[in-house]
């Protein structure tokens, strides 16, 4: 089988992963031009405060749903800062324990709020293989929840490994491709091909964030309950109010498997 037909080969991903911060990843495979140099760009404030205000009623929410189990909001990583973790806080004897217990803490998943049209799913991807822990990502502005999953972030990065070295292949041919509305947000104003970016932002910014606030978030919660709920089931646990039991436990107590 060939490098291509084996997607969970991750020969190369450590290497990507030195070059690359996860926050840099996306914007660097979604050109077609070897010669596209990202602009600096400072977002406004309302941006900014819109994600700060998603990401609290979300994990608030989350955290009001899951009782038994942690909510963290923006922890560190090695690679990065994810807006917030579930956590397993013990385990003893198989069963969940709630407040102590011999065994440390354990990640259920990491979670990233998108307040706008740049999900960002390598970031996701590279969070997920660096830790090896799923990342749950929450897409505000319709209002879904996607599972990105270790092996899942195996696949999409070596698939984003061979298009920068198809990109590095152009390069070295100087073989430029014009992009459409990538020419316009180029920083290298010295390619033929590059545009003035000349659009301005829309004066309705703060209406639609509000309407994402009140519309989109509760969505957000429950599909992010479904998930981790999964995720605890996969793992062989059993989540019912502030208890949580084996899944033999739970199947004897209600007769169902």
């Amino acid at each position: 089988m060939s490098e291509a037909e084996n997607p969970y080969k991750d020969d190369g991903i450590r290497e990507l992963l030195k070059n690359y911060r996860p926050s840099q990843l996306d914007e660097a495979v979604k050109t077609v031009c070897p010669f596209y140099e990202p602009r600096d760009r400072e977002f406004t404030s309302v941006y900014l405060e819109f994600h700060e205000l998603s990401k609290t009623s979300i994990l608030t929410g989350l955290q009001l749903r899951l009782e038994e189990l942690q909510v963290v909001s923006e922890e560190e990583l090695g690679s990065g800062r994810v807006d917030g973790s579930v956590y397993r806080p013990a385990v003893n004897g198989g069963k969940i324990m709630l407040y102590g217990g011999e065994q440390p803490v354990a990640h259920v998943a990491l979670l990233e709020v998108k307040t706008g049209k740049n999900v960002k799913i390598l970031q996701s991807a590279a969070y997920a293989y660096t830790s090896k822990v799923p990342v749950i990502l929450a897409e505000v502005p319709v209002a879904e929840v996607h599972l990105v999953d270790c092996e899942t972030s195996v696949r999409l990065l070596n698939w984003a490994r061979r298009q920068l070295d198809r990109l590095k292949k152009l390069r070295a041919m100087d073989r430029r491709i014009p992009d459409g509305y990538r020419c316009r947000s180029c920083a290298n104003d010295s390619c033929p091909y590059w545009q003035d970016d000349g659009r301005r932002k829309s004066a309705f910014l703060l209406k639609e964030r509000v309407e994402q606030l009140d519309g989109k978030l509760a969505e957000i919660v429950e599909g992010m309950v479904s998930v981790v709920e999964g995720l605890i089931e996969r793992q062989g646990f059993f989540v019912e109010g502030l208890q949580a039991h084996t899944l033999d436990e739970h199947h004897a107590k209600t007769g169902r498997r």
